[in-house]
């Protein structure tokens, strides 16, 4: 069982919240993965894999970037990468079944996962919120109450400084503070997460893995914004944390 569980679209996905769930393993808080795919159609900076052997490696770097967490063995769903805004009705609804069962099994008091935006407008990450919030949305009263649902948030302030740095704009999703709803400081939860983002070797470049340590040490500082995907009224100022809030 977890306390947190991620429902994300491709292993490198959780460099997003890295820092979280490092700083709440270190708590002692159960935390798990879920990657609806294994990324066999990205990129490979490393070595010749394509396709599924690409997906198997990237797998392994997953793995790898949990035990820098700190956290359980990640899930693989295995569908296939770059299909996720595509699928038939039909696959779609067998998806959110199957994230039910695994949202039962697992009993998270918080779950994460991307926002309409995609947090890049990549359309698989856009897929895998419409997929986590139909499954929530359908949540059968017979089972209790949900788990409460965050979306993963840029700061506006962030975004402004990468793309002043370079970064493509279009590339970006930013958040503006009024809707941010929760901001963890986990500072000390930095380190792991960067050895976690530096085993992403396949997918992440030396300029791409430097530009994501500028924003993850010097931009955010450890701080992971989130939005709560439900709420009714919004908080003047951000929450600090995430489990207290759920208990």
């Amino acid at each position: 069982m977890a306390e947190i569980l991620g429902i994300l679209a491709h292993p490198d996905d959780d460099v997003t919240i890295g820092p979280l769930l490092a700083h709440y393993a270190a708590r002692g808080v159960a935390i798990r993965l879920v990657y609806l795919t294994s990324g066999q159609v990205g990129v490979n900076l490393v070595g010749s894999e394509a396709g599924d052997a690409l997906g198997a490696l990237r797998e392994e770097e997953a793995r790898a970037a949990c035990q820098a967490y700190g956290i359980a063995e990640p899930l693989f769903i295995r569908e296939q990468d770059g299909t996720l805004a595509t699928l038939p009705t039909a696959r779609f609804l067998s998806l959110t079944r199957s994230l039910q069962d695994i949202i039962q099994r697992e009993r998270p008091r918080a779950l994460l996962t991307f926002g309409p935006d995609g947090y890049t407008r990549h359309p698989d990450h856009k897929a895998v919120c419409s997929l986590v919030t139909d499954t929530l949305l359908r949540w059968p009263e017979s089972d209790g109450q949900p788990p409460e649902l965050y979306y993963m948030a840029l700061p506006e302030p962030a975004a402004a400084a990468l793309v002043a740095g370079g970064f493509p704009e279009g590339g970006l999703c930013w958040t503006a503070a009024g809707h941010i709803t929760h901001e963890i400081d986990a500072a000390d939860g930095l380190d792991a997460a960067l050895e976690a983002l530096h085993g992403y070797r396949s997918q992440f470049s030396p300029a791409e893995m430097a530009m994501l340590v500028a924003l993850q040490r010097d931009l955010l500082k450890g701080r992971v914004a989130l939005r709560a995907a439900f709420a009714s009224v919004r908080p003047r100022s951000p929450r600090r944390t995430l489990i207290d809030e759920v208990r």
